[in-house]
């Protein structure tokens, strides 16, 4: 290296590029993981997008105290050392680079949020099943318990047909919960 300014310049531009080349990367990352959330496949995505981040959020942090760095360089040491850096140039790349790398963390912010909302809208059609199936089969349940018990009085005891008609006030209580319930429009939704 010719001087010392031209060394100090060579390592920003190192820096830098290898800051631009990673933040290209994450953005092909988040490419990939929009596509997934768009396919309705939010398996992958979650743990890669709080370790981006993660990463976006470190790398912010870097770039404003490099970017201070170099600003403080500029007006305190560069008449001392008599050192002529292009920081101007390299503080529009640093500028440039921080506003990239904090829409990219924003960016997977909103995917990380979109894919939580996936999961929720999931987790509450499930629950909703859920529900519905219990609804459904809660009068069987009650009537079994009833002629499950050993006491006196139960009816159909005495009765050869007892079991086809215990059976059938089971079914018959099910159907009548589920006509109900569609004709509510519950199991439309």
């Amino acid at each position: 290296m010719p001087s010392a300014a031209a060394l100090m310049d060579t390592i920003l531009e190192f820096v830098i590029d290898g800051i631009d080349r990673y933040s290209d990367d994450v953005a092909g990352k988040l490419d990939h993981i929009e596509e997934r959330i768009l396919a309705d496949d939010v398996s992958e995505g979650r743990n890669m997008l709080g370790h981006i981040r993660r990463t976006t959020v470190r790398l912010h942090r870097q770039l404003v105290i490099l970017r201070s760095l170099i600003q403080r360089f500029e007006l305190d040491l560069s008449e001392m050392f008599a050192l002529k850096l292009t920081t101007s140039k390299l503080r529009q790349r640093l500028d440039w680079l921080d506003i990239e790398v904090v829409s990219l963390r924003d960016r997977a912010q909103l995917l990380q949020e979109e894919i939580t909302m996936k999961t929720a809208e999931q987790t509450n059609r499930n629950l909703q099943i859920l529900a519905i199936v219990t609804t459904i089969f809660l009068p069987a349940t009650l009537v079994a318990g009833i002629f499950g018990m050993n006491v006196m009085g139960l009816p159909f005891t005495q009765n050869p047909h007892g079991f086809f008609w215990s059976m059938v006030i089971l079914v018959g209580s099910s159907v009548l919960v589920l006509w109900f319930l569609k004709r509510s429009g519950i199991l439309d939704r």
